[in-house]
């Protein structure tokens, strides 16, 4: 089944553009092409880059490097939490050291508590 589109019209610097669009993804284009629009003002802000095209094409590496950053800082992480998923299962969870590591905690601040009350 076709979804049905509808033609929406988005401005970037200062030029219209109609792009025919499912219905169900109308905000979705609105946000990404008010995006896209800050993006390439703050691409032509920097005064170096001038011509539409130009500008589009550097604002297209920009946004394709950070999404790169973005993908290796997740890769990053994701072997963090693998790697401690991993730990966690060859090292099971010791409840009574646990158990004990919360009672020094509270003794500790129990007696800072007390030391607090004396000066007062």
């Amino acid at each position: 089944m076709k979804q049905k589109t509808k033609p929406i019209t988005i401005n970037i610097l200062d030029k219209e553009y109609r792009i025919a669009c499912p219905e169900e993804e109308q905000d979705n284009l609105l946000e990404t092409s008010t995006l896209l629009n800050q993006k390439m003002r703050e691409t032509q802000a920097r005064g170096h880059i001038f011509g539409t095209e130009r500008i589009a094409v550097m604002t297209a590496l920009n946004i394709t490097h950070e999404q790169l950053q973005n993908k290796q800082q997740q890769q990053t992480t994701t072997q963090v939490i693998d790697r401690l998923l991993k730990r966690q299962a060859t090292q099971p969870v010791n409840i009574q050291t646990i158990n004990e590591k919360i009672q020094a905690l509270e003794n500790q601040i129990n007696q800072v508590l007390k030391n607090i009350f004396q000066i007062i």
